[in-house]
């Protein structure tokens, strides 16, 4: 089934490391050119934590509309992602997955 939200055409340049801070996994991202930062965790299976912006200077997010500091004051939770991490996760789903069984 195709996610109703994410397309590989808006998602790009997907990033995944093993964070050193709790037991999951930091994704980073861009959709229009803007950079988010979603936390995973990982016990007996994945689940969604949070997506904050991740923005390398002070502007509005296209998503949500809030205007946003650059990091790392500006790591904020984006509304509209927050919203629909779910989704997200699934979209992602296959790349946590690569990326954990090559670790």
């Amino acid at each position: 089934m195709q996610n109703q939200y994410f397309h590989p055409s808006i998602i790009k340049d997907i990033s995944i490391k093993e964070s050193g801070d709790f037991n999951g996994y930091q994704i980073f991202f861009t959709i229009k050119d803007q950079r988010f930062q979603f936390l995973v965790g990982n016990s007996t299976a994945f689940f969604p934590l949070a997506v904050k912006h991740f923005f390398q200077s002070h502007e509005q997010c296209t998503l949500c509309q809030d205007t946003i500091p650059a990091v790392p004051i500006g790591q904020l939770p984006c509304t509209y992602l927050q919203t629909r991490q779910d989704a997200l996760l699934e979209f992602l789903q296959n790349d946590l997955q690569k990326y954990k069984e090559h670790q």
